[in-house]
């Protein structure tokens, strides 16, 4: 028994090493056990959060060999959340849209003045059963094709089909690709689950000593993350255009998979590090509670996750991705 307990702790040992981002793990570290020394002697748990906003998600999933088949962005199924002309001011035009809202209740971790305009602190936040539904094929390796009736269709580019033909595809999935020849693509969904750990530094405007504006931090953080992935096939994939961003010239479209047949499926779970900026445009702090007004948050991941299909021999490979913008919270502090 010791023997296999032993083995058990140098292969997990070994698998916590092999990660990229080496450098980031290590500060995020010492950053977090920095942070548990601290709150040793104060607080735990600073209070509990009450939050509307939502979540957008840069998810892209790749079959080895293949290449980047499918690849959320936001121009395509994003949910309108406030209506366009309250946006068409600059920086918050391109925030009007999201893939979800975030869960509306989180704990939040007590933060440390430095300075009377200075602070550091750890944070939690996590995505519970987010589901992202119909993902178009990959923006750099796709075509777009328009039907005698009108129809906006959207596939993979020609080089991604040959490699799926040649080098993926089964009989049967040959078989529907045959009787939808010139219209056929790949589309996928994604159930996720991700638990997020962070520490940052940041410095805001004081105005009185409850009053914080522009309020803006800088930190890394380590997510603990599983997505269930479904590939399917479509008959075709079809664009409506529901909207416009003036600023950039792009629009927005509603994409559908029809005629849906699921060919494959994974589970993707693992951790990764990553680097964020958030900034919040007012903050009212007393002692019992914390309210925040517009809260815009950026996170860029390192490392993905990689697993078997189930129906081919293939692996898939995912990212961690996702920006954020939080309307506005009440925090009831314990």
């Amino acid at each position: 028994m010791f023997i296999l307990k032993l083995i058990y702790k140098i292969k997990f040992f070994i698998l916590l090493s092999y990660v990229k981002g080496l450098l980031i793990r290590s500060v995020l570290i010492f950053l977090l056990l920095k942070s548990t020394t601290i709150q040793a002697n104060e607080k735990t748990i600073d209070g509990i959060k009450f939050r509307i906003g939502v979540n957008t998600y840069s998810d892209d999933l790749n079959i080895d060999g293949i290449g980047n088949i499918v690849q959320k962005n936001k121009f395509i199924n994003s949910q309108l959340i406030i209506d366009n002309s309250f946006f068409n001011i600059t920086p918050l035009e391109g925030y009007q849209r999201g893939d979800e809202s975030q869960s509306n209740f989180v704990i939040t971790l007590p933060e440390k003045l430095i300075s009377s305009f200075m602070f550091r602190g750890a944070n939690i936040d996590w995505v519970f059963r987010g589901k992202v539904m119909d993902l178009p094929p990959a923006e750099d390796n796709n075509q777009i094709l328009f039907t005698t009736t009108g129809e906006t269709i959207l596939r993979q580019d020609e080089k991604i089909i040959n490699n799926l033909k040649s080098s993926f595809f089964n009989n049967n999935d040959l078989v529907f690709t045959s009787s939808n020849y010139d219209y056929w693509a790949m589309s996928a969904d994604i159930t996720k689950n991700v638990l997020l750990f962070g520490y940052s530094f940041g410095i805001f405007l004081p105005i009185g000593e409850k009053n914080r504006f522009l309020k803006t931090s800088y930190g890394v953080g380590i997510g603990f993350y599983e997505y269930y992935v479904y590939l399917n096939l479509c008959e075709k994939y079809i664009l409506n255009e529901i909207s416009s961003e003036s600023k950039n010239n792009k629009k927005y479209y509603e994409g559908k998979c029809i005629g849906k047949v699921n060919i494959d499926e994974s589970l993707l779970k693992g951790s990764y590090t990553s680097t964020f900026q958030s900034s919040i445009f007012w903050e009212r702090i007393s002692d019992n509670s914390i309210f925040s007004l517009l809260k815009i948050e950026t996170s860029q991941g390192f490392g993905s996750g990689t697993s078997n299909l189930k129906k081919h021999n293939k692996k898939i490979t995912t990212n961690a991705l996702f920006d954020r913008i939080e309307f506005f919270s009440y925090t009831y502090r314990f």
